[in-house]
């Protein structure tokens, strides 16, 4: 008897293997409207800024795609160095009524409407002409990027299935009302993953999330995932996380990463997660993994030693294209 890990390696080979040998996907968190005027280029520099680089680097390489995950309506901003300290003690001495306390008098968020993604348009329509260009799939990276218990970013760590279901329900409405194309798939703010929200992304229709990340676990092909987001899943690997809902890893990202990481991933037929946010440093708090002319050389570099070696057997696909294979290869492996 193979245990779900065993039989999601299983149908994980066999999408790799169906017509491909090496899979690639390329994930960007965080696009918002929030533009470097404002203190950071989250996409709102529009062809300008951070998502004009990636713009060029696509032109050059026309067979590959990414998935970008967007925040309908971004909250969150930093706080300042010791909060989160402080708020955890008041927790410990207070318990839930020192959240009121601590958001009331420590913590700053932006105005709801300021990145509103209703109330911008011309963000909405360059975004719109990207994913119609074909090469750029849209997801959804949670509703406000925020919660008001710590870690502040990790926005449904610690919500139940009724209010998970409706800010995803809001998210899912502002997209649709701006007219953006996307796709039900979700990359969670923060890593905050809860058996409440794969319940609430499973009821309403999602098909993936990109819900794991490890960029330090030694790669072999039993390897799981332990560094952020969901554990114990396979690193390399998708993986059935409930009966309808995909996990996408994430397993290489350029700033921390190897090229031989990344070629150990695809030697073992594994499926490589690159992650990156579309913006390097957030108010002061430095990410790293940023659209970047560094990191945007280092993923070039990628490509052109995955196609050098590969050529036509590297396929680089949206994250959707993936759990879409996924789901109809693991039928077909537990039939």
């Amino acid at each position: 008897m193979k245990t779900l890990v065993e039989m999601a390696m299983m149908a994980g080979k066999s999408i790799l293997f169906k017509s491909r040998d090496s899979i690639i996907v390329i994930g960007i968190d965080d696009v918002h409207p929030e533009s470097s005027k404002d203190g950071s280029d989250c996409g709102g520099d529009l062809d300008r800024g951070a998502l004009g680089l990636l713009e060029t680097f696509l032109k050059r390489y026309s067979n590959v795609k990414v998935t970008l995950f967007v925040t309908p309506c971004h909250l969150f901003l930093p706080p300042a160095p010791g909060v989160e300290r402080l708020h955890g003690i008041a927790r410990f001495l207070l318990g839930g009524i020192a959240d009121n306390i601590i958001y009331r008098f420590f913590i700053k968020t932006h105005e709801p409407s300021r990145y509103d993604i209703e109330k911008n348009e011309a963000f909405n329509l360059y975004l719109t002409s990207l994913a119609k260009a074909g090469q750029i799939e849209i997801g959804i990276h949670g509703c406000f990027h925020f919660h008001n218990i710590p870690p502040y970013p990790s926005e449904f760590k610690y919500l139940d299935e009724h209010e998970a279901r409706r800010r995803i329900r809001i998210a899912i409405n502002k997209l649709t009302r701006a007219r953006i194309p996307f796709v039900k798939g979700f990359a969670p703010p923060g890593w905050g993953v809860s058996g409440s929200l794969l319940e609430a992304l499973a009821k309403e229709g999602f098909i993936y999330i990109a819900g794991s990340a490890d960029f330090t676990s030694p790669v072999t092909y039993n390897a799981t995932s332990m560094e952020a987001g969901l554990k114990g899943v396979p690193l390399i690997f998708p993986s059935l996380v409930s009966t309808k809902l995909v996990n996408i890893p994430r397993n290489w990202t350029p700033h921390r990463n190897s090229l031989a990481r990344a070629l150990k991933i695809i030697q073992l037929g594994g499926l490589l997660g690159v992650h990156m946010h579309v913006e390097n440093v957030y108010h002061r708090v430095y990410l790293g993994n940023g659209i970047t002319a560094e990191n945007l050389n280092k993923l070039e570099k990628l490509v052109d030693t995955i196609e050098s070696i590969y050529g036509n057997s590297a396929s680089f696909l949206t994250f959707s294209e993936v759990a879409i294979n996924f789901i109809h290869n693991t039928k077909k492996t537990l039939i």
